[in-house]
């Protein structure tokens, strides 16, 4: 979502159609979360100041909601130093003490806490419990030369969207299908919750985090991402 943010500051005709994901909005018990080495002084989001935490992608999600928790934990966010590193390098670079931090998502998150890392924020679900965090999109022009197409590709998204969350055990096995994850770490990795709506709301969360934090120069108008009504067939 922050991406899509950032492309409609920029002037990008983009629409959100359906969400892709959310946070679970548990606290210990979500996908995405900041983890140190077992042994690490860093106990607190508060203790990140100063230290070196890795993220996929700066100027983003990941920065943004873990400033936010450094804030939030009486931290200084500004004395955070982000290392914008690929997910699968990250808890080498941890273990071999290149960085102090690392900001992942399942299932290196699992992972991590498997090969001893600790858990230091929930940074997703500390920040928002109904977090969105992903979602389709097209652009305005797409949606005015095949309305009939965006339509049927939102019912169909949200259909499954709401099919997911009320069979876990099925949307984790699908898994198998596109990716080559251990299956010990995936029987018991976090999924993300899944939801068929998106509310305004969710997209404000990270458009106040993106200006509070540089991403912005000025507020974006979440409002300009959305598809006021469905398009008609």
């Amino acid at each position: 979502m922050t991406s899509l943010l950032l492309a409609s500051s920029k002037g990008e005709t983009l629409k959100a159609v359906a969400p892709g994901n959310f946070s679970t909005g548990k606290d210990g018990g979500d996908f995405s979360a900041v983890v140190a080495a077992g042994a690490s002084d860093i106990k607190t989001a508060a203790d990140l100041g100063g230290r070196t935490v890795a993220v996929n992608s700066l100027n983003n999600i990941g920065d943004t909601t873990v400033r936010n928790v450094v804030d939030e934990s009486g931290g200084d966010p500004s004395a955070v130093e982000f290392v914008e590193m690929p997910f699968p390098e990250m808890l080498p670079a941890l273990a071999a003490g290149e960085i102090d931090a690392a900001w992942v998502v399942e299932p290196f998150l699992t992972t991590a806490v498997q090969q001893g890392a600790k858990i230091i924020s929930s940074n997703f679900a500390q920040t928002d419990h109904d977090l969105l965090v992903a979602a389709y999109f097209t652009s305005d022009q797409t949606i005015q030369q095949s309305p009939e197409t965006v339509a049927a590709f939102t019912e169909a998204i949200k259909e499954a969207l709401t099919y997911a969350q009320d069979h876990p055990d099925e949307t984790r096995a699908v898994l198998d299908t596109y990716t080559e994850i251990d299956p010990v770490v995936k029987s018991v990795m976090v999924m993300p919750r899944f939801a068929a709506d998106i509310e305004p709301t969710y997209l404000q969360v990270l458009a106040d985090l993106g200006l509070k934090y540089g991403l912005f120069d000025k507020p974006v108008d979440v409002n300009k991402l959305l598809v006021q009504e469905a398009p008609a067939p």
